[in-house]
């Protein structure tokens, strides 16, 4: 897997075993989502995220977070449960953009997210790229909101199969655009 856009792009990244990545043409769509979305400069290649911060849930390889630091976004959280990956995801967000450095935490997304909420931690941008196998994508948008961790001008992405059963009327957040790509679908949403 290679970074698709800012500083980095072309750079190569690890990918541990078991971990499906966002594909390559998803990657560089959602950071041009993101930028109209943020208000980036129509074009400009750090996709709506330079000097913003970044929460990448179910990390990972680190390749979302990798991509956003390309692009300037700072500070980056990753969090991911399976701590054999807390290195990859450091050396993937060091190598794209020459030794910044993300937060890594090793810890359930579930509970990131209540104790985010508890320090009144905010993030512009908040990723949710969990297994497809995951089902409680619902209960997770909900403690999302609940939690208050997405900033009023910020926006909240989910990577989900395309048929996911997700009823996103019942999220209570509002839904400003869905894209599908193959198999797979990009949700984002407002606070």
């Amino acid at each position: 897997m290679r970074v698709t856009g800012g500083a980095a792009r072309g750079r190569a990244l690890s990918v541990p075993a078991g971990v499906r990545p966002m594909t390559a043409r998803m990657r560089e769509a959602l950071f041009v989502i993101l930028g109209a979305v943020l208000g980036g400069v129509p074009g400009a290649i750090d996709g709506g995220v330079r000097g913003r911060s970044f929460l990448d849930l179910f990390a990972g390889s680190g390749l979302l977070s990798a991509e956003a630091a390309s692009r300037g976004a700072r500070p980056i959280v990753a969090v991911e449960r399976d701590a054999r990956k807390r290195r990859t995801i450091r050396e993937n967000v060091a190598d794209a953009t020459a030794g910044a450095e993300a937060t890594v935490i090793t810890a359930p997304a579930e509970r990131f997210v209540v104790a985010a909420g508890r320090r009144g931690q905010r993030f512009d941008v908040v990723c949710v790229d969990p297994p497809y196998r995951y089902r409680h994508k619902q209960g997770l948008l909900a403690a999302l909101a609940q939690a208050d961790i997405v900033a009023a001008t910020g926006c909240l992405v989910l990577h989900c199969p395309a048929r996911d059963p997700l009823d996103s009327a019942a999220v209570p957040l509002t839904l400003i655009d869905r894209r599908r790509y193959g198999q797979s679908a990009l949700l984002l949403f407002r606070p």
